[in-house]
């Protein structure tokens, strides 16, 4: 801007004006910034902002401020230039706090009375506030005391879910925590899905269990130890382990329990070639 242009504007305006008109650009420019891209500020800065602007505007170009008028809020009372400013920035801050008060009911899918929040690392129901929308509250112990939920086995512990999604756990119960609640864990005394594999020699591959849900290898047989493995029908190996002459494990494979059992063993026969033969069935557990 010219030397000559500024000299215009200056004969036109005072300093004062020029202060004010600041101020209002300022304050008109700012507020309508912070609400179009909600920043986050509390309301009460841009009623501020906006009352100062909106009390300088009335104050030096549209008629002025009388020095009856006054404000007055319990035992708080200003009057003339401070009375308006108050006053609009009040009556401004009510305003958008109604207008950027979010509906809880449009916030979330799906609605917020079906679900509530819980701590990740302790499983802790969580009070959770919403800006600009208020406070999503815990439910009443009553509302989810019936949620049907079931246990699933995971090595020396149990799996807390839910019967509709199996997907994620909702925690975990150890063998001592079913004890303290007097729960006992029974198994049938019948194995389902019973096979008794043929004379396996070492190095046997992807030996067929059906319908059992793995496949059988067998590794070296040394000092009366079958070495061997279980394999998914993906290919990767869910067990490696070995049986001492003609004994049994229990394993826990993928939420079920099974026991391996070698029933015939012969590491040195007299022809040369050693074998083993495999038992294998899934037990049934039953939670008392």
């Amino acid at each position: 801007m010219n030397d000559k242009k500024l000299k215009k504007i200056r004969d036109v305006f005072s300093n004062e004006d020029l202060v004010i008109i600041t101020v209002i650009a300022a304050g008109f420019l700012a507020s309508a910034i912070i609400f179009i891209f909600r920043l986050g500020i509390p309301p009460i800065i841009t009623a501020v902002l906006l009352g100062t602007a909106v009390s300088a505007l009335v104050y030096r170009f549209l008629g002025g401020i009388h020095v009856d008028t006054s404000f007055a809020v319990g035992a708080l009372k200003v009057s003339g230039t401070m009375a308006a400013l108050i006053g609009c920035a009040y009556f401004i801050n009510g305003q958008l706090e109604k207008q950027i008060q979010h509906n809880m009911d449009q916030l979330f899918t799906p609605h917020v009375n079906t679900w509530f929040a819980v701590d990740k690392s302790t499983g802790t129901p969580l009070s959770v506030r919403v800006t600009g929308a208020g406070k999503i509250a815990l439910p009443d112990s009553e509302s989810v005391a019936h949620i049907p939920l079931t246990l699933k086995p995971d090595g020396n512990s149990w799996l807390v879910l839910s019967r509709q999604n199996s997907q994620i756990p909702l925690g975990s119960l150890s063998g001592n925590d079913l004890k303290n609640a007097g729960i006992t864990v029974d198994f049938n005394s019948q194995l389902n899905n019973f096979v008794v594999t043929d004379r396996l020699p070492p190095a046997t591959v992807n030996y067929h269990l059906d319908p059992l849900p793995f496949k059988l290898h067998t590794h070296q047989f040394n000092q009366d130890y079958s070495h061997f493995s279980l394999i998914s029908s993906s290919g990767d190996t869910l067990y490696n382990g070995s049986i001492y002459r003609k004994q049994a494990q229990i394993l826990s494979l993928n939420a079920s329990w099974y026991l391996v059992a070698v029933v015939e063993v012969n590491h040195l026969p007299a022809d040369g070639h050693p074998y083993a033969k495999f038992a294998i069935g899934e037990i049934i557990a039953e939670i008392d």
